[in-house]
Order: structure tokens, then sequence, then C-alpha cells
């Protein structure tokens, strides 16, 4: 015996009415009910975004900072790259260097 989807389809009954259509006091009821119960609470917002804060820290700490032990590996290029803008952020140019000297403010 097989099955056929056409002859599943006639047989069906049509769904049966909701008993709410016709009450405008039971309509509005459901209506508050499903509202109340469609809004999550507000602390899952909250714990969403700390989820996702520790996520990208948890990411940034990995590729940036944790040392897996061996010398050469994928991360090595992006810390070499950030490890070079660091050292251009914290060092001074000669234009730099020669204005302070200027206004006095070498050590």
């Amino acid at each position: 015996m097989s099955y056929d989807p056409i002859k599943d389809l006639a047989e069906r009954q049509p769904p049966k009415p909701s008993p709410y259509r016709g009450d405008p006091v039971r309509m509005e009821k459901l209506i508050r009910r499903v509202e109340r119960t469609a809004r999550p609470p507000p602390w899952t917002r909250w714990s969403q975004l700390l989820g996702y804060a520790l996520g990208f820290g948890v990411t940034v700490y990995s590729v940036l900072y944790y040392d897996p032990g061996y010398t050469h590996h994928c991360y090595t290029p992006i810390r070499r790259w950030v490890a070079k803008k660091k050292e251009e952020f914290w060092t001074l140019d000669a234009e730099d260097e020669q204005e302070l000297e200027e206004q006095g403010r070498v050590w």
C-alpha cells in the first residue's frame, strides 16, 4: 500500500473555529495572555550581552596573548601586526621629539 498525498489532503478535516472568535471579553483575555508570555524577562537581554562580551574577550585573549607553547602558529602574523602597531603608538617620531625638545618637555 502506497501513500497518496492527494487522498490524504482530501480526507483532512477543516480546522475547528476558535471559541474566542465571537466573544470580545475572551478575545481580550487571550490577547493579554499572549502578549504577556511573548515578552522575555529583562535579564535575558543583559545575559545575552554579557555572553557576547565574554566571547569577544576570550577570542581577543586567545588570539593575541595566549601562548600555546610552540613558536609559530596561525595567529603569529596577527600578533606581529598588533605588536608593531603598539610599538608605533608608544614611540615618538623624530618630528614629535624635536617639537617636544623645543617646548622643553623631553626628559
